[in-house]
């Protein structure tokens, strides 16, 4: 079998040979498949997706710190985060992860489609094939693909996934290569943005891998072996070897993630490595034999109904993926936490708050029966379907202050966030949380229960109590209330019954006669 759209053999495929093509030869290889040897749709591809980040999400105004909310794909109601989801990012280091993948394997599956034809008529024109079908077709498996997501999605991962099937299928030991040479440009790119790079210590939140959109990933991976098997079928073109493919395969999907299977428990996360491995197992060996059944036959099976089942094999999962989706993306029923204090801000209802059903997670805790709880700060607005948590409980009690962004097309607002609370001495912590949505004072949305410290000073207990935008002090004794007042300010005093609380900078001491005993610390 020859390819009869390719008269010359591909770049990539020469990477096998004995020796290497020459510069001149590669050069005109590369002009027979590119409109002056240049993948334009890629590059075209990269200028959007950082225009939208750079101008539609504010990146110039705030580069670390982009909007996201109204342009991740929370349901169909929310058509806007549909549409746009896919070159959309939630910040630099997954813009740059993005542009790295799409111009590795973006290019490599250009040069598999070409911009030249034997063909006539205007879509079969070089530079419509290289700016408008290739990227156009580019752009609509991204919004297929964020469509039939198992919940929100944002960013160009999905398409540069279906790039890489379409590598796969074709050059497959050259497209681990390609992995290798994305890696490396990836490593340049933020030494560039980023030569020096500090982490705080800060509390634990969520692990890495809940961020991993495994079957979105999946399903993009399919859609675009799905192309490239076509591609194959109707060029008439050779197939990779079986083996060459599944190893490739196997090996791509273990370094790009695909083995990361998990979900939540309610107080925890589980990882499940074991089943992942096997995925990707299974997973490479369902291309494997999809496309040598659609290429190159099943034996005595003939070779249209080879075909089907090559062609089957690859539909079958991607319509079972789709159906999971479209329920769980057409209910909207999410809703504020009840009770919670909430401030509006341009229809957007941002709260705080402790251990309430994560809604996010709930078609995972329908089949596992352990429902999965949250804490922090949440953004809601049930009439599109939108509930997130961009600060968790634990970012906000570390950092003490934080700001998100909430808009749409044409606007954003940014909200501070802030709380403050005082641990007590072999107690809990309790604590205030303020919203200020940038337009007015602070409002107090979130007050924990007072905390107890565990000394007994002179017979009497000391209780922190949240109080307006202050904090006061109580002191009690067998169960009556001794006196309360305002915790005191730094180098101050106060004293209720035989107890005097001083102020030393963050630590509140009660003293009585001479003992002096530590009952809190400020956070």
């Amino acid at each position: 079998m020859v390819d009869r759209d390719d008269p010359t053999e591909p770049a990539l495929r020469t990477a096998s040979a004995t020796r290497p093509p020459a510069l001149s030869h590669l050069r005109n290889r590369l002009q027979s498949r590119f409109v002056l040897g240049v993948p334009w749709g890629t590059i075209a591809l990269c200028c959007l997706i950082g225009t939208v980040y750079l101008v539609v999400q504010d990146g110039l105004g705030a580069w670390g710190e982009p909007l996201t909310i109204p342009f991740t794909s929370w349901s169909y109601r929310h058509p806007l985060g549909v549409l746009l989801g896919p070159v959309a990012h939630q910040g630099p280091d997954h813009l740059l992860a993005n542009l790295t993948g799409t111009l590795v394997f973006g290019s490599v599956a250009e040069y598999v489609y070409g911009h030249g034809s034997t063909g006539g008529g205007l879509r079969n024109a070089p530079a419509v094939r290289a700016f408008v079908i290739f990227p156009g077709v580019a752009l609509l498996a991204g919004v297929v693909s964020i469509a039939f997501s198992w919940g929100p999605s944002i960013g160009f991962s999905d398409v540069v996934y279906a790039f890489a099937g379409v590598a796969l299928v074709r050059y497959p030991l050259g497209t681990v290569v390609a992995i290798s040479v994305g890696d490396a440009l990836s490593v340049v790119l933020r030494a560039i943005e980023e030569p020096l790079f500090v982490v705080s210590r800060t509390p634990a939140s969520d692990p890495w891998f809940v961020d991993t959109a495994l079957q979105s990933h999946t399903f993009g991976l399919l859609l675009g072996i799905t192309a490239g098997v076509a591609l194959l079928v109707v060029r008439d073109a050779d197939p990779p070897s079986a083996f060459r493919l599944w190893v490739a395969a196997a090996l791509f999907g273990s370094v790009q993630s695909l083995w990361v299977v998990w979900w939540p428990r309610e107080t925890a996360y589980v990882l499940a490595r074991g089943a992942g491995v096997l995925l990707v197992g299974c997973l490479a060996t369902l291309i494997t034999t999809a496309t040598v059944a659609a290429t190159s036959g099943l034996g005595s099976v003939s070779d249209g109904r080879a075909r089907r089942i090559g062609f089957a094999l690859l539909v079958v999962p991607l319509v079972v993926m789709a159906a999971v989706a479209v329920p769980i993306n057409a209910a909207t029923d999410v809703r504020e936490p009840p009770e919670a204090r909430t401030v509006d801000v341009g229809g957007y209802a941002v709260t705080y708050a402790e251990d309430v059903p994560n809604e996010r997670l709930a078609p995972f805790a329908a089949v596992t029966g352990e429902p999965a709880t949250t804490s922090g700060v949440l953004v809601v607005d049930p009439d599109r379907g939108i509930w997130t948590r961009p600060v968790s409980a634990g970012r906000l009690e570390s950092d003490g202050t934080e700001s998100i962004r909430v808009g749409g097309l044409g606007w954003d607002r940014t909200v501070f966030v802030v709380r403050r609370g005082w641990r007590t001495t072999g107690g809990n912590t309790t604590f205030q949380v303020w919203i200020n949505p940038n337009h007015g004072g602070f409002n107090r949305v979130y007050a924990s229960p007072p905390a107890q410290a565990a000394p007994v000073v002179a017979g009497h207990n000391v209780t922190v109590v949240p109080s307006g935008i202050r904090f006061r002090v109580r002191v009690t004794r067998a169960n009556g209330t001794v006196g309360t007042a305002p915790i005191p300010e730094r180098g101050e005093n106060v004293t209720l019954g035989p107890v005097e609380l001083r102020r030393d900078r963050d630590r509140l001491i009660a003293v009585t006669d001479d003992t002096r005993v530590p009952v809190a610390t400020r956070q």
